[in-house]
């Protein structure tokens, strides 16, 4: 069956990028970020799914030299069937210590502040990790069938959210891999009982700014239907995939739903020019670097975040773990890393958290804190400030310290600040 000639442009007209900026400007714009964005940082050349495609074709026989051009790793995991564990094993091992530095389109995304809520379709941080670097206040909302589903904040509605929508690889193998994965995924999507009802609430509310996420044909209208459960798909969403062009019937269904396209230019391209034209007008300082690290039980999430935003009111951004799930030494070196960094280490001492209650990830923090305060080289002038909620006795790691109780929160915060503004870094 031959189909009309699609009218798609490669190039969005100056009308079609003004009514963009508009509607991010009143924040009416959720990015749906797929695997065509995640370049190897700034060289576009490189993708993070073909360096791990080209890794594991050997485990099926495959030699990545003559793969057909555009097979992807969503189509290896689809089309040879070696057991989900197996794949989820294999993609785990590499990706572990594979050192991926955060994609420069993602870090353009980031910098555009009227962004609140992106959803990413990749089972990878990276999208977090550069909402995170930019953006205070920060959390990362995962989906998944053993997970409990988080949602937005209703206390914090502003807080930028990254919306894991198909899982995240970790230790828990919760994430898709494969098209019967995402049909998987979407399938449960669709039970307004077992969906985030806060996050598609939203999304079918806004307009969809698809980049690099790389479905067609009956893939693409099923997930694109799922997003919008709640609406309408007409008159709504823009569209930048590269491989597009060749799926000349989806195309024209996305046409007669009143979608703009960008299907002949890379998505990388498109995201470089929609942060050119957005930082032409909308010209914003670089977002601030956390300097308290906030470590609690998980028990405590409440207070942690309650500190958090007191921090906030006084310019100061707090580093806090909001994830549930987390397992492997590349999660470690990161919160190594963040302790390292700021030069505020606030251990929330609780009943929770209390050592006696059993070794948890929180105590292995507190002896890395105490650990980098011996480290000549530590950035900044360097100081632990324990708060005490809940406690009857002390941890002996802080018995020498002078321990803050919770009712004088307020005045610790203040201190912390004032401490900052001395000159810590």
């Amino acid at each position: 069956m031959s189909f009309p000639q699609p009218k798609a442009r490669t190039f969005f007209s100056d009308e079609d990028w003004k009514r963009l900026i508009r509607d991010i400007v009143y924040v009416n714009v959720s990015p749906i970020i797929g695997p065509g964005l995640l370049i190897h940082g700034e060289d576009a050349t490189r993708t993070l799914q073909d360096h791990l495609l080209r890794q594991l074709c050997p485990e099926v026989g495959l030699s990545a030299d003559k793969l057909e051009p555009g097979y992807s790793l969503l189509d290896l995991c689809s089309h040879h069937e070696i057991g989900r564990q197996r794949w989820h094993g294999a993609i785990w091992d590499r990706m572990v210590d594979l050192q991926w530095p955060v994609p420069l389109p993602l870090r353009q995304l980031a910098a555009i502040r009227k962004f609140d809520l992106y959803v990413s379709t990749t089972f990878d941080t990276l999208l977090f990790e550069a909402v995170e670097s930019i953006r205070a206040g920060a959390r990362e909302l995962l989906y998944g069938f053993r997970r409990k589903p988080s949602d937005l904040d209703p206390r914090n509605p502003s807080a930028p959210s990254v919306f894991q929508i198909f899982g995240q690889l970790d230790g828990t193998g919760d994430c898709a891999l494969s098209e019967e994965d995402i049909l998987d995924f979407t399938q449960r999507l669709q039970d307004p009982d077992l969906r985030p009802e806060e996050i598609f609430q939203l999304l079918g509310t806004r307009n969809l700014l698809f980049l690099g996420c790389g479905y067609s044909g009956w893939l693409g209208r099923f997930f694109r239907r799922v997003l919008r459960a709640n609406s309408d798909l007409r008159d709504s969403g823009w569209i930048a995939q590269k491989d597009l062009k060749g799926d000349a019937g989806y195309v024209l269904f996305l046409e007669r739903q009143g979608a703009k396209l960008w299907v002949g230019g890379s998505e990388v391209g498109f995201v470089q020019e929609l942060h050119d034209r957005w930082t032409a007008v909308h010209p914003e300082s670089p977002g601030q670097r956390p300097t308290v690290f906030l470590s609690y039980a998980r028990e405590d999430e409440r207070i942690a975040m309650e500190l958090r935003d007191r921090f906030a009111k006084h310019g100061i951004v707090a580093w806090l773990d909001l994830t549930t799930l987390r397992a492997g030494e590349a999660w470690w070196r990161k919160i190594q890393a963040a302790i390292f960094e700021c030069p505020v280490f606030l251990p929330l001492i609780s009943e929770n958290s209390h050592p006696d209650n059993g070794t948890r990830t929180v105590h292995e923090e507190w002896e890395e804190a105490l650990r980098v305060g011996q480290i000549e080289g530590a950035p900044g002038a360097r100081r632990i400030a324990p708060l005490n909620s809940s406690a009857r006795r002390l941890p002996g790691e802080f018995q020498s310290l002078h321990v803050v109780n919770i009712q004088n929160k307020d005045r610790l915060v203040e201190d912390v600040a004032n401490f900052l503004a001395r000159g810590a870094k």
